[in-house]
């Protein structure tokens, strides 16, 4: 198994290393994962470069799923009570306003 390192720790320490094609195929590897998280039905709510994990061979997971919400009907998640913590740097408008949490929230920023 490679060892894995955050997307912030991999950008900051190979930044000058990282060709724009390598960034372009992680770009694109997030955007087949949250694809996949939004046919399983699954809101992340924190993605964010510290959430992705990248092994040598640049394969990016996406990862803490702890703030994670399952939708049940529809193609949004209401929640109950402001008061939970947000990431804020990270998160869409209406969320942090109105708590309303989406697909497109999840990758729309």
């Amino acid at each position: 198994m490679q060892s894995q390192a955050t997307m912030t720790t991999q950008l900051q320490t190979l930044k000058s290393k990282l060709s724009l094609a390598d960034l372009i195929h992680c770009a694109h590897q997030i955007a087949n994962g949250m694809a996949y998280l939004k046919k399983k039905k699954c809101v992340h709510r924190d993605l964010a470069a510290r959430n992705c994990l990248v092994d040598g061979a640049h394969v990016v997971k996406i990862s803490d799923f702890g703030m994670s919400v399952y939708i049940r009907d529809g193609h949004s998640y209401k929640m109950p009570d402001m008061s939970q913590p947000l990431p804020v740097k990270w998160t869409a408008i209406e969320a942090m306003t109105e708590g309303i949490f989406s697909f497109k929230s999840d990758v729309v920023r």
